[in-house]
């Protein structure tokens, strides 16, 4: 699944009519129990936006694939909001940010940088 689009039958690959529907009531299936619980889980690590560091260059909404990231007017000028309903935490935003104010909750740049150096990695 991606983002609410199920691949059911022959989108999914080659088959006969009884794999098509099949498949097609799996994925039905799978709608009915998403719908019927009555909310849905947002991804953990979703980007957010330290609005002290953010000098509002718009890079980061240029690079958002999901259209989660915009420029709002703040009391320190405008800066990046991120909409948490819409981030998938793919972390574009973070590589472009210039000044490293976008950071992913629970997967901070420092975080990545601590597992390199502890993989043996080279440090850029």
């Amino acid at each position: 699944m991606l983002s609410g689009i199920f691949i059911a039958g022959t989108a999914q690959a080659p088959r006969g009519i009884s794999e098509t529907l099949a498949s097609a009531s799996a994925a039905a299936a799978k709608v009915m129990s998403l719908v019927l619980k009555g909310y849905t889980e947002l991804e953990p690590f979703v980007a957010f936006v330290d609005l002290e560091r953010c000098r509002g260059s718009g890079l980061c909404v240029g690079e958002c694939p999901y259209g989660a990231i915009v420029i709002k007017d703040h009391a320190g000028g405008r800066k990046a909001w991120v909409n948490e309903a819409l981030c998938k935490g793919c972390g574009a935003c973070v590589a472009v940010c210039p000044s490293g104010a976008i950071q992913l909750k629970g997967l901070k740049n420092v975080q990545i940088e601590n597992m390199i150096k502890a993989a043996g990695g080279a440090y850029v």
